[in-house]
């Protein structure tokens, strides 16, 4: 890959809002909304796994990629938790 790793990141982040914006295009078509629905706050969410080599045993991590690399807490911390009450139902 080329470009610094800051170029590489503003690049990524810019696809995200590519896919978000997609995404939000085809459910206001799936729905045939009337108004359309602008995203505003996003968040990736990716879990890794990783294998301990020693133990054999797996372990990871949880990562947030907000809305242009860093949004307001409240805004990622409302949407996670929007996420959660929607899982717990």
């Amino acid at each position: 890959m080329s470009g610094s790793l800051a170029e590489r990141k503003a690049a990524a982040y810019a696809k995200l809002e590519e896919v978000v914006n997609e995404l939000s295009a085809l459910i206001d078509e799936e729905e045939e909304a009337t108004e359309h629905s602008i995203p505003t706050a996003w968040v990736l969410c990716v879990g890794y796994d990783t294998i301990d080599s020693e133990d054999g045993g797996d372990a990871g991590q949880v990562v947030l990629f907000p809305r242009n690399g860093s949004q307001a807490a409240w805004k990622t911390g409302g949407v996670l938790r929007q996420v959660l009450s929607r899982i717990a139902r």
